[in-house]
């Protein structure tokens, strides 16, 4: 289970290849809440069921649950989409700043009286 969702976060957020708990360190808020606590879930069992003596705390069920609700939400999304939406958030960033440079310029002008009412 951790191998096919390692796998889904190398493929679709461009995490580097390890395994999932080191993966997770890396994630940051790219994922929802509650996506990040199935992954941890998930992790967590992995570490469980290394242990033979921990391995009965391994609820199947809600692992299950867990797998299938972060590998739907990893399925859904679109690296090409993401990477557009980056691009726009980009471009819009540089235009809001060279705007705000433009108006700051012309403030500053504004108030040494080379341009506006009275210059010249």
């Amino acid at each position: 289970m951790s191998a096919a969702l390692s796998g889904e976060l190398q493929a679709r957020l461009g995490l580097a290849e390890g395994a999932l708990a080191v993966q997770l360190s890396r994630l940051g808020r790219r994922v929802p809440r509650g996506v990040r606590h199935a992954l941890e879930e998930v992790a967590e069992a992995e570490r469980l069921a290394a242990n033979p003596r921990l391995l009965p705390r391994i609820d199947p069920q809600r692992l299950e649950a867990a797998h299938r609700r972060a590998l739907s939400w990893l399925k859904a999304l679109d690296p090409a989409a993401r990477r557009a939406q980056r691009r726009r958030a980009l471009a819009a960033e540089v235009a809001l700043n060279l705007g705000l440079g433009t108006a700051a310029v012309i403030a500053a002008l504004a108030l040494a009286g080379r341009i506006g009412p009275g210059a010249g």
